[in-house]
């Protein structure tokens, strides 16, 4: 039988040893942290670079070979034609770039207190030539609720815009998971400015501590330009709260 005298030393052992191992996983943790922090903080980057050089190209202008080099710029992946067969078949580039994190089976994690988000471009192709642009953004909030934010660069026939509009600012409804959206067009003759307003993204909702809780911060210029009466409307007037919550945030 041990003395009490053994019985508070071994007990004393005990506690510096439980407060080293404590001690070692604060510091492991806040490692893990580090890197995880500088990590999104280059793939931001990437996705801003990435949204520069999107911006640049021309549907019906911008070559197959131009496409395929930005594509392998940004470790994109290829989808069309197996080689031998035939080169005007569409095409479709797609290059992403995603936020760090872990899978549990397959759904993709972020790790404890940051958040899921992602970019993605799409570049489909045909006749050697590009036909149209989609670049989007996504942000998932805490409570699961997704922002979805989207820039379209179409050939001669829009997509959603009436005709012979340059820059169009509208809303889409999404069925499935709670998600708002927000999403410009812009047609060939779209002018620098409108292409600026276009891919303004407020790319802090990525990365930033304070989290983004409506489409409107993730693209701020776009939603100053999309009417209330053209937002979509809901039985509950929640669309009204929105505005006000968005105007009082972006501040």
């Amino acid at each position: 039988m041990e003395s009490p005298i053994q019985a508070v030393s071994n007990w004393s052992y005990l506690r510096k040893l439980i407060g080293r191992i404590a001690v070692a996983c604060m510091v492991l943790v806040a490692v893990l942290y580090a890197f995880v922090f500088a990590l999104e903080r280059n793939r931001r980057q990437i996705v801003h670079k990435l949204s520069i050089d999107v911006q640049r190209l021309r549907v019906s202008q911008t070559t197959e070979s131009e496409i395929r080099r930005l594509a392998q710029k940004y470790g994109g992946e290829y989808a069309g034609p197996k080689n031998g067969a035939n080169s005007y078949q569409p095409a479709n580039y797609v290059v992403s770039v995603w936020n760090p994190g872990f899978y549990i089976g397959d759904l993709k994690r972020a790790f404890p207190g940051r958040r899921l988000w992602g970019a993605v471009a799409y570049l489909p192709v045909e006749n050697g030539l590009l036909t149209g642009v989609h670049f989007g953004i996504g942000v998932q909030r805490a409570d699961g609720l997704a922002l979805d934010a989207s820039v379209v660069m179409t050939g001669s026939k829009p997509f959603a815009a009436p005709e012979g509009l340059s820059y169009f600012v509208h809303q889409a409804h999404v069925t499935g998971p709670p998600t708002e959206s927000l999403s410009v067009e812009l047609s060939p003759a779209a002018t620098p400015e409108e292409r600026g307003k276009g891919f303004d993204f407020n790319l802090s909702c990525l990365t930033g501590f304070r989290e983004c809780r409506h489409v409107c911060e993730v693209m701020p210029t776009a939603w100053k330009d999309l009417p209330l009466e053209r937002r979509i409307q809901y039985g509950d007037g929640r669309e009204q709260m929105t505005d006000s919550e968005c105007r009082e945030r972006m501040r």
